[in-house]
């Protein structure tokens, strides 16, 4: 409840009650995007100081594909609502942490620290 107070402290009464709802309501979900960043950088970085760059890579790019379909399949609709587009974010984005984790919990059951292999 201290987010409308701010707002009319700072804006005085530019913000109607329904823009202060959304406003809140944006911050609930965007709250959600960074709870899984944060979750999932350590696990990110690790894989990356092993050097699985590939996997990285592939993951970022299977990311992007799939929150294109994403905002593809929302014009098709003609569903163009902020909010979707930030539900979006965050199921995929939850995908890609999803598969980060199982990735270094395999490497950390196989003791295969590094994608390179020495001869």
């Amino acid at each position: 409840a201290i987010l409308p107070f701010i707002l009319s402290f700072l804006f005085g009464d530019k913000f109607s009650e329904n823009d202060i709802l959304m406003i809140q309501s944006y911050f609930l979900i965007l709250l959600f995007y960074y709870l899984i960043m944060v979750l999932e950088q350590p696990f990110g970085r690790t894989l990356m100081i092993m050097k699985y760059f590939n996997f990285t890579l592939q993951l970022n790019l299977i990311y992007a594909v799939f929150f294109s379909i994403y905002i593809f399949i929302l014009k098709l609709f003609f569903i163009m609502q902020d909010i979707f587009i930030l539900y979006g974010l965050i199921i995929t984005h939850f995908i890609a942490a999803v598969l980060i984790i199982n990735k270094f919990q395999g490497v950390l059951k196989n003791g295969n620290f590094s994608s390179k292999t020495t001869s």
